[in-house]
């Protein structure tokens, strides 16, 4: 430790007094429990009156908030542009999770079919005491 040191007792050009740096900050989550959230939600799907140019209509909470910051994106408001623009693009890859996903499960379906009539070939059913052949593939 005294070699960081020169002999004014100052630390040496290039050696910390702090090696470990600063301490980190613990940052304070406002985390919502989750009877919170669920209150949220159903607030958010609470059907509210809007006024357009249509007359009035009843929309949900999301849906309203969602229109209005839309028209302000088009209006110029940069931050609701950063919002609807966000939101878009989750809304565009959570679609293109859940297509995939569907698109795996018709592949495993087909093919599970394809075992389940493999298997079906290979072991006979039996109905009632009665044996049950699969009938011959002609040969070929």
């Amino acid at each position: 430790m005294e070699e960081e040191r020169d002999e004014t007792g100052r630390f040496r050009k290039g050696v910390s007094g702090n090696p470990k740096g600063r301490p980190t900050k613990e940052r304070k989550y406002h985390g919502t429990p989750v009877m919170n959230r669920l209150a949220i939600f159903r607030i958010m799907e609470q059907e509210v009156p809007v006024r357009s140019a249509d007359g009035v209509a009843s929309k949900s909470l999301y849906e309203a908030i969602f229109e209005k910051a839309a028209i302000m994106a088009a209006g110029g408001d940069r931050q609701a542009m950063k919002l609807v623009l966000d939101a878009a693009n989750r809304a565009a890859e959570e679609n293109e999770k859940q297509l995939d996903a569907i698109e795996y499960l018709k592949t495993r379906v087909a093919m599970l079919e394809i075992d389940l009539a493999e298997w079906e070939r290979k072991h006979p059913r039996q109905t009632h005491g009665v044996l049950v052949m699969p009938a011959k593939e002609p040969a070929e």
